[in-house]
């Protein structure tokens, strides 16, 4: 495997691997919820479990969104394995369609979940560069400069 595909595929997959996790990071970690802006004696926020606090901190779009990035970064992943294990048109067309999207919508929500995703963008984005880069042929050895 040329340094190309090794590329394509080791940066789909850690691309995926990243979206899961930044699902993770805002769905498993605590946060607190702001209650009001008046800030009572008690620091005007209340301790809600992690998957509560972030539904009541960013709301539902902003679930829905984490998990379409999730989709989306996955997508590139298994685009990337397709591309390069089978040589497969139909995951190329997966891969460029799912970085795209995911290039596009990362910037478009930086304020809210999209900071999460920002490595796994820039991976899925090296990820289709590599991916449009020719394929070498097998078994033609490279010529030489004289």
């Amino acid at each position: 495997m040329r340094v190309a595909r090794r590329t394509e595929l080791v940066s789909g997959l850690v691309c995926g691997i990243a979206g899961i996790l930044g699902v993770l990071v805002a769905i498993l970690l605590p946060m607190r919820a702001w209650t009001d802006l008046a800030f009572p004696a008690g620091g005007g926020t209340a301790d809600l479990p992690a998957s509560a606090a972030f539904l009541a901190a960013a709301g539902q779009f902003a679930a829905a969104l984490l998990y379409i990035f999730a989709l989306l970064a996955t997508g590139v992943a298994v685009g990337a394995l397709l591309h390069v294990r089978r040589h497969s048109a139909r995951g190329h067309s997966i891969l460029l369609v799912a970085a795209a999207a995911l290039m596009l919508a990362t910037p478009a929500t930086t304020l809210s979940v999209g900071l999460l995703f920002w490595p796994s963008a820039l991976l899925a984005l090296l990820c289709g560069v590599a991916s449009i880069l020719p394929r070498e042929a097998r078994g033609v050895p490279p010529v030489a400069a004289h």
